[in-house]
């Protein structure tokens, strides 16, 4: 399930809060009760104006510079090279999981190659080819 399924999900169950208060007013019959129902609703409107205001303001727009993996391979030497190749088309590129505090392990793992968010789209396009 994604995210903007969730807030979907979530602003629904709010109105359909809403749509059954103000209905509970229309069923109940005995002033006592109505009375409870207007502190529900209020928090129900409250509720949906918070989410809303959370999803239009709440949302940051993604770092163009954040690290991003876009190879994983099963060594140093491989990584290496293709971090090389990389570099050869301009994209800056870093091989990292190969060293464990500045002594290589062998300890089975992969090595990752890591991009620049904004140079995903070129890297997957070099490495397909």
């Amino acid at each position: 399930m994604n995210r903007r399924n969730i807030e979907t999900g979530i602003l629904l169950l709010f109105a359909l809060a809403i749509v059954g208060l103000l209905g509970s007013l229309f069923v109940i019959d005995s002033p006592e009760e109505r009375r409870l129902v207007w502190p529900c609703l209020l928090g129900a409107l409250m509720g949906l104006a918070t989410f809303a205001g959370f999803l239009v303001f709440g949302r940051k727009a993604p770092d163009p510079d954040s690290p991003t993996v876009v190879a994983s391979l099963p060594d140093e030497m491989s990584a290496s090279a293709l971090v090389v190749q990389l570099g050869n088309f301009g994209i800056k590129a870093q091989a990292v999981g190969g060293y464990t505090s500045g002594f290589q392990t062998e300890v089975a793992s992969d090595v990752r190659v890591v991009v620049a968010a904004r140079d995903v789209e070129a890297a997957t396009k070099l490495l397909k080819q």
